[in-house]
């Protein structure tokens, strides 16, 4: 366990004044927001290369239309 000083804006240290285990609520909260950013990066990665295999298998099946045809007229 790590001891931690933070700043934040009043209103939201107002909303925590409620909150009985502050450290527990904000570690889960930072926690859920690093979980959806290393989602939201890895969702990015696998578009890219759903993109890039995508254009990859484009050129393969025109290369093999290519061939498959060939002889044929």
């Amino acid at each position: 366990m790590v001891r931690m000083n933070i700043t934040m804006p009043d209103r939201i240290a107002q909303k925590l004044s409620n909150i009985n285990n502050k450290s527990r609520f904000i570690a889960e909260a930072v926690e859920e927001k690093i979980d959806t950013q290393e989602k939201q990066i890895l969702f990015a990665a696998l578009s890219q290369e759903y993109k890039q295999m995508s254009m990859r298998q484009k050129t393969f099946i025109k290369d093999w239309q290519k061939i498959e045809t060939e002889g044929w007229e």
